[in-house]
């Protein structure tokens, strides 16, 4: 009878020893094999002579929550301190300092405002500034590069101070509303909340993520404490002020140091007033703690930095030299260490951002790892570069010299598809000439210059397209192709006479939104441009271009957008980046469409008309933009040249077959253009269209069988007589086409 109960007992000591022993496994947030209950116990139960901080009281190492700004401070970490044109708002920059206090760059020049209140980092080291006059917080990259994202919704008046928390949400003060707001990590408003808040001018979150607000109360200042979920937890420090906080930073002792005109004061967990620093002439304003645990106090005004060690005893004052901003007046308010990743990936007790930082290893690819670490998982060649950082000419994420194997025809160390392919078959041209057989003009080259000839040809340009400035057009139906991430735009034009308000030649987009355009006018200035994510305008007006040919090109990639003039680069334009934007629309060659403003339709003729799928570099524009181009090109999307003469059709010689159409069908309407006989003044090396130079053809061959005889007699003398014609023609090779040829030409005919 008494065997029941008591293997009932053992069976239930059991259950509860087992659950036990999970509560204090699920217990362990720092995963050290040790419950976090005795990790935080100053007697260490555990023996292993390690007792973590519990600063908050809730039974939780503090190393599982989050972090404190100090926490994150890189050792060798710069100092970053926008200058506060108090007097005039005036736009200014973010000053990058060294622990030895020397200035060493700049970031943002000129690009910012500043109006005091707390500058923290964000999770990812980023600099949280605000601007007081533009009701705007600036998150700012810590090496400048990154254009600031900007937080400015949710009716922010007078941002003053910003804090990041653990879920990388953002809390701001709006001083000018009495009230601190929230936002997502995107930026997109969240929150507001007013109560407990009266005129806030600092912010400080601690490890537990309880959110401290200083507010200036006019006059009669205070802190409130909210908890994680911003619930309001209690007021302190009212009246110890004098007149109010103006900076808060935790420090590693968990105690929250706050800066007033004449004092930093210190208060413990719970808002407990515990004491405060003064020093002769300091009259605090801005915090900030390095991973030492020595403070640095800026002042309220002037440029000087006062400096406490984690004792507290005063090291030194020093005074800022700002030589590069200009100016007068200037003073500092807050000032934030640079912070990241403590992690030290090769275990030589120096941690990576800092020897990053001071040169010690190489980040080629900017991630924060130390490369001798990257290159464990892609370093195909062994070589300790990271693939991705290695050459890579193709972009295909693979080092050059591991996939030379069958790949380099040339033994040059450079894989074929890197090299210059000018026909498009897959060979380098230098490959293309050496294995040419006799009488392949595909490959040859002879004039042996190195170049194909038939990426060499420039034949004779026989027409144009008219249009009437009216309603005629081309229209080329949408494709994939025609909206590349980079590319180049070009064509030759005729312009008969001043052109209307907004007039286009080549236009691909919707109206107001995203796409790429040449145009002649842009409001009635009469400017040439080319439009894209950036726009680039002439220097003079088109009255210089009316009633003879010129060439405009455009080009755009990763931001930088160009204007070419007759082979020339006018203009640049850098207000964009990444790839370029489209929308979805026809391309439409001399007219706005599909907008219906009539005045946009472009009169005159138009002629070779080409884009590309890249930006073409000014040399190559320079080059080729009096030559009719090989239809293979490398990147060459179309080829418009307007060589039918007759028919609908307007024929794309490149192999995409983009071809389009006078107006909108293939059928007769009043938006047709006309076909015309004139042709921009294109460079002709081929007369003859034997598909080779004519510096190589057979002296005076006119016909291009290789064969001098009487079928080239006629050609010859239409050519003395009106003193121009082709090469072939100068049999002397003087330079000119005339009497002097004649002699020659006999003594070649009758051999």
């Amino acid at each position: 009878m008494h065997g029941k109960p008591i293997g009932l007992i053992c069976l239930f000591c059991l259950l509860i020893g087992a659950l036990t022993t999970r509560q204090l496994v699920a217990q362990d947030c720092n995963n050290n094999g040790v419950p976090d209950v005795q990790d935080i116990d100053p007697a260490d139960p555990d023996g292993n002579g390690e007792v973590s901080l519990d600063d908050n009281n809730d039974n939780i190492p503090d190393e599982c929550q989050f972090k404190t700004v100090v926490e994150r401070v890189v050792p060798c970490g710069s100092i970053y301190i926008p200058q506060d044109f108090v007097a005039n708002n005036t736009l200014t920059s973010v000053f990058v300092f060294n622990r030895n206090l020397e200035l060493v760059g700049e970031i943002y020049e000129n690009q910012i405002r500043y109006g005091g209140g707390t500058i923290s980092p964000t999770l990812d080291g980023r600099l949280l500034v605000s601007d007081w006059t533009g009701d705007r917080i600036q998150i700012l990259d810590p090496n400048g590069i990154a254009s600031p994202q900007l937080i400015n919704t949710g009716g922010l008046n007078g941002a003053h101070g910003a804090v990041v928390n653990e879920e990388g949400q953002f809390i701001v003060n709006s001083y000018l509303s009495d009230s601190i707001k929230l936002y997502a990590p995107n930026g997109d408003y969240l929150q507001n909340i007013g109560a407990n808040i009266e005129d806030p001018q600092c912010l400080a979150i601690d490890r537990a993520g309880n959110l401290f607000v200083g507010n200036r109360n006019n006059g009669n200042g205070f802190i409130a404490m909210f908890d994680e979920n911003l619930n309001h937890v209690q007021n302190f420090g009212q009246g110890l002020f004098n007149p109010h906080p103006t900076d808060m930073a935790f420090g590693l002792n968990g105690i929250l140091y706050v800066a007033a005109p004449d004092q930093v004061l210190k208060f413990a967990p719970g808002g407990i007033f515990i004491g405060s620093i003064v020093h002769p002439g300091m009259q605090p304003h801005g915090l900030a703690f390095d991973e030492t645990g020595t403070l640095w106090v800026t002042e309220t005004s002037g440029t000087n930095i006062f400096r406490f060690d984690s004792n507290e005893v005063f090291i030194d004052e020093n005074t800022l030299d700002f030589a590069s901003a200009g100016g007068t007046g200037n003073v500092i308010h807050g000032l934030m260490f640079r912070s990241g990743s403590a992690d030290d990936c090769n275990n030589n007790q120096i941690g990576d951002s800092c020897e990053i930082a001071d040169g010690l290893v190489d980040d080629c690819n900017d991630n924060g790892i130390p490369d001798s670490c990257d290159v464990a998982a892609v370093d195909c060649n062994g070589n300790g570069i990271p693939d991705e950082c290695d050459e890579d000419c193709n972009l295909d994420g693979v080092a050059d010299d591991c996939q030379l194997t069958g790949n380099d025809c040339n033994a040059n160390n450079v894989p074929d598809d890197c090299e210059l392919d000018c026909n498009g078959n897959g060979i380098p041209d230098d490959c293309d000439i050496a294995n040419c057989a006799m009488g392949d003009t595909s490959c040859s080259d002879c004039d042996g210059n190195g170049a194909l000839d038939v990426c060499e040809l420039s034949p004779v340009n026989l027409g144009s397209i008219r249009f009437d400035g009216l309603n005629d057009y081309v229209r080329i139906p949408r494709q994939a192709l025609l909206e590349p991430d980079a590319i180049t735009v070009e064509l030759w034009a005729r312009l008969d006479g001043i052109q209307s308000r907004n007039t286009k030649l080549v236009r691909k987009t919707l109206n107001n939104l995203p796409g790429y355009s040449i145009a002649a006018d842009f409001n009635n200035a009469r400017r040439m441009r080319f439009d894209c994510d950036s726009s680039v305008v002439d220097t003079q007006t088109h009255d210089a271009y009316v009633g003879s040919w010129h060439h405009f090109a455009g080009t755009y990639e990763d931001g930088t957008a160009r204007f070419f003039v007759d082979g020339e680069l006018v203009s640049t334009s850098i207000a964009a980046s990444g790839p370029l934007s489209h929308s979805a629309s026809d391309l439409y060659i001399a007219a706005g469409l599909p907008s219906s403003d009539t005045s946009e339709y472009f009169k005159g003729e138009l002629d070779e008309v080409r884009i590309w799928n890249r930006a073409r570099t000014p040399e190559e524009i320079a080059a080729d933009y009096q030559r009719v181009i090989n239809p293979n090109a490398d990147g060459l999307i179309g080829s418009w040249r307007f060589e039918t003469g007759s028919g609908q059709q307007v024929v794309d010689d490149s192999p995409n077959a983009l071809n389009g159409t006078f107006g909108f069908g293939t059928f007769n309407e009043g938006a047709d253009p006309q076909w015309a006989t004139i042709a921009a003044p294109t460079i002709v090396n081929d007369c003859n269209n034997n598909g080779r130079l004519d510096s190589c053809d057979v002296a005076g061959d006119a016909n291009g069988d290789d064969i001098l005889d009487l079928a080239d007699l006629s050609s010859f003398v239409d050519a003395v007589l009106a003193g121009s014609g082709c090469a072939f023609h100068d049999v002397n090779v003087d330079g000119s086409i005339d009497g002097r040829d004649v002699p020659l030409f006999t003594a070649l005919l009758l051999q």
